[in-house]
Parts: C-alpha cells; structure tokens; sequence
C-alpha cells in the first residue's frame, strides 16, 4: 500500500434545481454533475484543499457548507463546474477516473449502501474480486481487512443482524480490502454509540493510508485528524493543524460552529481538559 497525496484546486460545483442530495452506489458510478443546463447556487465556490500523503485531515463545516460534495468530487461522483483534483500523480479526468479510484476507498456515511450481499465476506470479497484476483489473492484481502477492524470472527454473519458499530467496521473492511492509498469517509461517527465510537477513534488513528474525514464530530477530528478545514460560503474558510483550527472561537463563531466538547472547562470544577 502507498499513502497517495490528495490536491483540489479552484473546485466550483452546483447541484442541478432539485438535486441537493445523492443517491450512494456500490458501483461506484458518477451519480451527479455540475455542468447540468438549470443549477442552483454554487454549494463549492472555488474551494482548494492539499493534502499530504500519509496526512489525517479532518473537513469540518455547518450543515449544507458542502463537506459531502467536496468528498464526492474526491471519489468521482460528482463532476466539478471548474477546478481540478489530483490523486497522487493522477489528474482526475473522465480518462483517469477508473485508475484514480483504485488508489482511493470512499465510505459512505450510511453502512447499508455499502453492505449488501449475504454476508460481510462476501461484502468485503466484492470488490478484489471484481478486480480479477484469484481465490486465494481474495481470501487473503478479505481476511486480512477484517482482521484489521477487528471483527474476523463476523465472516460470515448477514449484515442485517449487526449492529450500527460492526456494520460500520466491515463498511471500512470492504474499501480495506482493496488496499487504497487514500481512505475518505463521510460522517463514519453517526450513530455510533460510545463504545463503538471509541473502536473507531482507534482504527482510524493507526491506518497507514491518507484519510479524510468528513464529520460534524469536532472532538473526533481532534483525536483522529492532525489537520482540519473548514468549509464555508462555499470554500476553505480555514486549514492548518487540528488544535489551533479548532481553539479559534471566532473562526468557529463565522463558520457556524460550536466549540469541541473536549475543549470547554468542566462544569463541575472549573478547569478546561
């Protein structure tokens, strides 16, 4: 596995009048783009973001700011009106979509549009197997990103009888199993109790890969992610390390953002974590 780095440049993106929302695709197909005829106002204005190979960045901003979008236009889903992205060397273009997505796993943030044979191995399988890899190559992959969300012993459970944290780890096991480059994530915290959230704090701190997370969890990025943007009126209103980002109330204030829990003062005894 190679860590790839990540460069958005300039991205402008419009949904077409009535298409704010898209729907996921295991297949992976484009499902949106921003050339359509009659759109609505730019969700992405211009919105430019490096990443380093390697680097853990968290994209943080109010609802309807457009983190879901920026991390579509990163997988491929949704076309930019302008701008560029790059996935290591690659230039992402219609002629390089298929080789920039092998270097890039993309969670959705609902587990059930990725889950959806009979069984999480044959979930996490899918994808090595579609790209022609024997028997044993699958096996091996398949086991092993199991083995790396620690729920080996779920191979063969029905992904409907898991719970919302399992469904989560055997979610990341099938973009795992392809050994990415780069692992994106959208909300991967939602609906995770405090126990399962904890477990996935864990995992996504060890990976290798670059990831980039996409949450409304600003004490998640704070543990996970060394580096947060910001998105607001439509681009990176701010980037640069995760405390220093996140300990700036007024930029937070602007952004319509509260502060992480983690970093007010304790309402028992006065003093800050």
């Amino acid at each position: 596995m190679t860590a790839y780095g990540l460069e958005l440049d300039s991205i402008v993106f419009a949904y077409p009048d009535g298409e704010r929302k898209t729907t996921a695709s295991p297949s992976g197909d484009r499902l949106a783009g921003g050339g359509a005829d009659t759109q609505s106002p730019p969700v992405l204005d211009g919105a430019s973001l490096g990443v380093a190979p390697g680097a853990k960045v968290g994209i943080l901003g109010a609802n309807g700011s457009g983190k879901s979008t920026l991390l579509g236009i990163i997988a491929g889903l949704h076309e930019p009106r302008a701008g560029t992205v790059r996935v290591g060397d690659i230039l992402v273009a219609k002629k390089t979509l298929k080789a920039a997505r092998l270097r890039l796993g993309f969670v959705f943030q609902d587990p059930d549009d990725q889950l959806f044979t009979g069984s999480v191995y044959d979930d996490v399988a899918f994808g090595p197997r579609n790209a022609g890899l024997s028997d044993a190559e699958v096996r091996e992959r398949v086991e092993s990103a199991l083995a790396t969300v620690g729920i080996p012993e779920l191979a063969e459970r029905p992904p409907f009888r898991l719970s919302g944290g399992e469904k989560r780890m055997a979610a990341i096991a099938t973009v795992l199993s392809m050994d990415p480059g780069i692992l994106v994530l959208d909300e991967p915290s939602a609906a995770l109790d405090p126990k399962a959230r904890r477990r996935l704090i864990r995992l996504l701190s060890g990976l290798p890969q670059t990831v980039v997370i996409a949450t409304h969890d600003l004490d998640l990025a704070l543990d996970v992610c060394g580096r947060a943007a910001i998105l607001h009126a439509g681009r990176v209103e701010a980037y640069g390390d995760s405390r220093a980002v996140l300990g700036d109330a007024a930029l937070l204030e602007r952004c319509g953002l509260e502060p992480p829990l983690s970093s007010g003062s304790c309402a028992i005894c006065g003093r800050r974590p």
